[in-house]
């Protein structure tokens, strides 16, 4: 696996981030450019958008009519850790500002769940809610409540 790229540093273009992300994770066999092939696919997908902070991306899918306050959401990740926690406080406060209330999403990197367990301490607002489940598949889901105002803080 390839190290860590800090973005403080060396600031990568989304599809590198994509593609280092890709051979980061199991694929189950699907060879890395049809992986690439799908994400694409899936970010030109109605109510979807591609946001880029630091070293991480973000694939958000945005909900409608009744759900307009959620998003799903996939994190591709080559950051350090801290810049990824960074990066996910930027991300969230975002959202928030686009009227998101609700984010759910899934994935299989342990060190997602660190990240999320950190944001859980240093919230991003003033009534934030971090659920955190294991599915009977063995992937971690998480769910975030986005509600009140958000907490500002120095970038330091």
């Amino acid at each position: 696996m390839a190290a860590a790229v800090d973005s403080k540093k060396e600031q990568l273009p989304t599809h590198e981030v994509m593609m280092m992300g890709i051979e980061r994770t199991p694929t189950d066999g699907v060879p890395a450019y049809a992986a690439m092939l799908a994400l694409i696919k899936e970010a030109s997908m109605p109510n979807c958008k591609v946001t880029q902070h630091g070293n991480t991306v973000f694939i958000t899918h945005y909900g409608t009519g009744d759900n307009a306050d959620l998003a799903v959401g996939r994190t591709i990740n080559v950051d350090t850790a801290q810049n990824f926690i960074f990066n996910g406080e930027k991300y969230f406060k975002e959202l928030h500002s686009e009227g998101i209330r609700r984010f759910v999403a899934q994935f299989s990197q342990r060190s997602y769940a660190t990240a999320f367990k950190q944001l859980e301490r240093r919230p991003i607002t003033t009534d934030q809610k971090i659920y955190v489940y294991t599915t009977p598949t063995g992937k971690t889901q998480v769910r975030i409540k986005l509600d009140g105002d958000i907490i500002e803080r120095g970038e330091g």
